[in-house]
């Protein structure tokens, strides 16, 4: 699945900005906060910085609650080039 560029760098200074991402486990294909992100598209983004252990991530009832680890804040504050 191809994710553009744009998309990624909004992920990831929502990251950045709230420290946490929320999302319902049921609406899976929905867009998220009047914006043209697709919760898949996250789910995406988060499985592969989760692989390398850059998040956390927590399931409660069903909700998933992502948040930083230090070595990921590093990486997208690296990655977004804010220093």
């Amino acid at each position: 699945m191809h994710i553009s560029k744009r998309i990624l760098t909004k992920i990831m200074e929502k990251f950045i900005n709230e420290g946490v991402y929320i999302i319902a486990k049921l609406r899976i294909s929905e867009p998220i906060y009047n914006s043209n992100i697709n919760t898949y598209q996250v789910f995406k983004i988060i499985k592969s910085l989760k692989t390398r252990k850059l998040i956390h991530e927590v399931h409660c009832w069903s909700f998933y609650y992502w948040t930083l680890t230090r070595k990921g804040y590093k990486y997208i504050k690296n990655y977004l080039r804010i220093f």
